[in-house]
């Protein structure tokens, strides 16, 4: 049975999301976290990062530049035109629109893999403007 969760996300100013149980299972009965982590010196929370080939961060491919990110938590993003993401060394839920504010929003997990890429999944089966709007790094 799906509960209703709440999800702390970051957009420049912190707010509170809260996902019912209906909305959870349209989006195929995936999980949102129940919290995000918060951030502390020693535990900062999920935040872009400059992209580095030597680093598995988690990154996202698009039309206009990789990026990437790195730690755990939530972070809600607009990034259009998006061919591929790979978790790197996170485990990564995430949110994406065929089109910019086309509804309904799909939400997949990838899996902390091997190597520096870790697991990735390509958009190049996907007509329109495929855009990332949630990232959950664990």
């Amino acid at each position: 049975m799906l509960k209703h969760r709440t999800i702390s996300a970051r957009l420049g100013l912190k707010r509170m999301l809260a996902v019912s149980a209906a909305t959870a299972a349209l989006a195929g009965g995936f999980a949102v976290p129940a919290t995000a982590q918060t951030a502390t010196p020693d535990s900062p929370a999920a935040r872009e990062v400059p992209c580095d080939p030597t680093i598995p961060y988690t990154k996202v491919y698009s039309d206009a530049g990789d990026r990437c990110f790195a730690d755990g938590g939530v972070l809600e993003v607009r990034i259009d035109q998006v061919s591929r993401i790979c978790s790197g060394n996170n485990n990564l839920n995430y949110g994406w629109r065929d089109n910019p504010d086309q509804d309904p929003v799909h939400y997949e997990h990838l899996d902390a893999g091997p190597g520096w890429e870790g697991n990735c999944r390509s958009f190049t089966d996907v007509p329109g403007n495929t855009t990332i709007v949630y990232l959950a790094l664990g």
